[in-house]
C-alpha cells in the first residue's frame, strides 16, 4: 500500500495523470456529508471487488502536496458512514511520508460486501440508492451493474509471497576464453529470481503469461522490469511412464499450459523463476539498497482485473558456501541477496 501510495505521488508531481480506476485523489478532506458518502459507495460498487484507494493530500491539478493535520480520519469517517444503509467499505488508514516534509493520508477501502446502499437525503418517495461510479462521474446503478458487483467480472485471486531470494550476481572476466561468446563487460549485473507464491482463489481463472509484469523497486530508488520469467505450479510423482520415470501430477488448483497460460481452478502454489541481465547503470542501486518492494501483476483474460502482488525483501547474510564459488566457466559473482521467508525448494 505505501509502495503503491509513493508511486502515485510521484506521478502527481511529475505532471503525469493517474490512469488508475481504483485510486481517488483529494487534495483536501472533502465534508463528511451524503455526497462523499454516495461517491465512496459508487466507486467501491463498480470495483467489482477489488480494494479501492483514496490518497488524501495530493493536489492532481497543482502538481503539488497540500496539508491534511486538520481533520482526525477516524472522526471523518465516522460521520460520512452515517449515510449508508447497511454496511460500509472497511477503511484501512495509513500516513505515508512523500518528502522531507510532507506526507498523505491514505484510505484502502475493501469492497468485498457490495452492492453498497446509501440513504436518499430529502423528501420524497426514494428512500435508498444504489451508487455507481462511471468516470470519474457517480449515478444510480444499472440492474445489470449490480448483477456484476455482487458476482463480479471473474473472481480475482489473491497472491501472497511466502518465500524466495532475489539474488544479484556481477560479471567479472575472469577466464577470458568466454568474453566473446558472452558479449558482457566486467561490472555487468544479472538479476536471479526465486519465487513462491500461494494463490488463493474462488473462481476458475485464466492468466495469460505474456501479460505479466514483474518489476521491483529499491529504497533509495530505482525501478528495474525484470522482463519475462517461467512459471511452474506445484506437483507430486505419481507412478511411472514408459520410459520407466516418475510421472508429474499437479498438486493443487494451479497449471502452467504450456509457456501461454497460468490456469487456476484453486488454490494452489506458484513457482517463479527469472533471469535477466541489466543494462550498464540500471542495476547500480541495487548494490546500495538493503530493502526492496517487488510488483506482481498477473492479469485476469476476458477481464480488466488483476491479481496483484506486492511485497518486501531485505537484504540477506550471506554465508560463506562452497557452492557460491564460480566454477572454471562461471564469471557470475554473487553481489548481493535479498530474501523474505524460506528460499523455495525447487523440485528437479
Amino acid at each position: 500500500m505505501e509502495a503503491r501510495v509513493t508511486a502515485v505521488a510521484e506521478a502527481v508531481l511529475a505532471g503525469r495523470q493517474v490512469e488508475d480506476d481504483r485510486v481517488e485523489l483529494k487534495a483536501q478532506w472533502p465534508p463528511a456529508d451524503h455526497d462523499v458518502a454516495r461517491r465512496i459507495a459508487g466507486h467501491a460498487n463498480a470495483a467489482g471487488g477489488e480494494s479501492i484507494l483514496w490518497v488524501v493530500g495530493l493536489d492532481e491539478k497543482g502538481r503539488r502536496y497540500a496539508n491534511t493535520s486538520a481533520v482526525e480520519p477516524a472522526d471523518w469517517w465516522s460521520a460520512v458512514q452515517k449515510h449508508f444503509d447497511g454496511p460500509a467499505p472497511e477503511p484501512k488508514w495509513l500516513r505515508v511520508p512523500v518528502s522531507a516534509t510532507a506526507e498523505v493520508v491514505a484510505v484502502q477501502f475493501t469492497t468485498e460486501r457490495a452492492p453498497y446502499v446509501v440513504k436518499v437525503k430529502g423528501p420524497g418517495k426514494v428512500h435508498r440508492e444504489v451508487p455507481w461510479r462511471t468516470s470519474t462521474s457517480i449515478r444510480s446503478a444499472f440492474r445489470h451493474e449490480m448483477i456484476r458487483s455482487l458476482v463480479g467480472e471473474a473472481a480475482v485471486p489473491g497472491l501472497e509471497l511466502i518465500g524466495g531470494t532475489i539474488d544479484v550476481e556481477r560479471f567479472a572476466d575472469t577466464h577470458g576464453m568466454y568474453d566473446d561468446r558472452y558479449g558482457y563487460e566486467d561490472g555487468t549485473l544479472r538479476v536471479r529470481t526465486a519465487l513462491d507464491i500461494f494463490l488463493s482463489a474462488r473462481a476458475p481463472v485464466h492468466m495469460p503469461q505474456h501479460r505479466q509484469s514483474l518489476t521491483i523497486r529499491t529504497n533509495v530508488g530505482g525501478t528495474v522490469d525484470l522482463g519475462t520469467f517461467a512459471m511452474t505450479g506445484s506437483y507430486r510423482l505419481e507412478g511411472s511412464s514408459a520410459a520407466g520415470r516418475a510421472r508429474r501430477v499437479p498438486d493443487g488448483g494451479v497449471l502452467i499450459l504450456g509457456r501461454s497460460t497460468v490456469a487456476v481452478s484453486g488454490p494452489g502454489e506458484l513457482f517463479l523463476r527469472g533471469s535477466h541481465v541489466l543494462q550498464p547503470g540500471q542495476g547500480d542501486a541495487l548494490l546500495r539498497a538493503l530493502k526492496m518492494n517487488v510488483d506482481l501483476n498477473m492479469p485476469i483474460d476476458s477481464s480488466a482485473r488483476t491479481s496483484h502482488l506486492s511485497s518486501r525483501m531485505s537484504v540477506a547474510h550471506l554465508e560463506f558456501d562452497e557452492r557460491d564459488i564460480p566454477d572454471q566457466y562461471d564469471d557470475w559473482h554473487l553481489a548481493r541477496r535479498f530474501a523474505v521467508g524460506q528460499p523455495p525448494a525447487w523440485r528437479a
